[in-house]
């Protein structure tokens, strides 16, 4: 419910930055606004939202949004040469791979909206201090909604580090604190390299939206990272949709997927924007990927799923279809190690 009037407010927020991307007329792309591969049912406006009557809406699950204690890891746990994938909360992964550390949607900020102060509430810690992160050299941002752009996060991230800021189209006219060297917009199956990393953007089936008047005017997706001896796939903020088959045919299957489950209900309003437990071994399923873990649930309410809802729908899942050992669900501080 408070999520539901966040984003009635959000309709209140005009958008402060800058003029909006210009750029030929491509696939995604009609001159004004981007677009998904495919309809994947049609996405309520928050205008047509509100005449849900989204007050009606109240949580799916007994458990309530708590703050609750967990246990950060210690930095020296990141003292090693080995490749590591560590699940911070939310959508936030820190991925050391052959010697370069990249973060996923950093966000360690205490809400997920604008001015710090508005939107819903974290309950939990990250699982790791910002303080003990090593130097940063990559941060990929999936899209421009609050809890992947958080941008007290990347201010803090951008002084003390100086990264490589990889972004869809579009989205640099949120980042002017960013020096231009080192901000890069990639389009949907555009990559880069860098000493032997190559980094894709592919599609993602969602939409972006951060103030009044720019809905659909910057690029939302995901990115394939491969190395030498591993690839990883993070998802971003995503439905169900072609695109999955599509990356497998282009890029390949990634030894590593990180696919999002939460915030998926109302159904009927969610459906077209986020992915479900089942979606998301729909989605697995899709990739060919021979491990995935789970994002995107119990750290902030953005719905009217419980904090631990969607995590353990999927454990009854994976565990009736025998997928287990080969899905993981984190905790905020997880260690996966990729080379085992």
């Amino acid at each position: 419910m408070r999520y539901f009037l966040f984003l009635s407010l959000l309709l209140l927020v005009p958008t402060l930055m800058h003029a909006s991307y210009k750029g030929p007329p491509s696939d995604n792309f009609d001159g004004n606004k981007f677009h998904n591969l495919a309809p994947s049912g049609k996405r309520k406006s928050l205008f047509s939202f509100l005449k849900l009557r989204p007050w009606r809406f109240n949580s799916s699950s007994e458990e309530k949004w708590e703050w609750r204690e967990i246990q950060q890891i210690a930095p020296t746990t990141l003292n090693t040469s080995e490749n590591q994938l560590i699940f911070i909360n939310h959508a936030t992964f820190l991925l050391k791979i052959d010697g370069a550390n990249i973060l996923t949607d950093p966000i360690w900020s205490k809400r997920s909206g604008p001015f710090g102060r508005l939107g819903p509430s974290r309950v939990h810690n990250p699982g790791l201090k910002f303080e003990d992160l090593p130097d940063i050299d990559f941060v990929v941002i999936s899209h421009n909604h609050f809890d992947h752009m958080d941008l007290p996060t990347l201010k803090k991230i951008e002084k003390k580090f100086k990264p490589i800021f990889i972004v869809g189209l579009g989205n640099s006219r949120y980042l002017k604190f960013i020096d231009k060297d080192r901000l890069i917009e990639l389009d949907w199956w555009k990559s880069i390299s860098f000493s032997g990393l190559k980094i894709f953007f592919v599609p993602a089936q969602h939409w972006s939206f951060r103030g009044r008047f720019d809905m659909n005017e910057s690029l939302w997706g995901g990115f394939f990272i491969q190395s030498s001896n591993n690839s990883v796939l993070f998802s971003g903020d995503t439905a169900e949709g072609p695109h999955f088959e599509m990356i497998r045919k282009k890029i390949g299957s990634p030894d590593l997927a990180l696919i999002p489950i939460g915030a998926y209900l109302p159904r009927e309003f969610m459906k077209p924007s986020h992915l479900g437990p089942s979606e998301a071994i729909d989605a697995f399923r899709a990739l060919g990927a021979k491990k995935a873990i789970a994002m995107h649930f119990g750290t902030f309410p953005l719905g009217t799923d419980g904090p631990t809802q969607a995590s353990k729908e999927l454990k009854l899942l994976l565990t009736e279809e025998d997928l287990s050992e080969r899905f993981k669900i984190p905790f905020p501080g997880m260690i996966q190690y990729l080379d085992k």
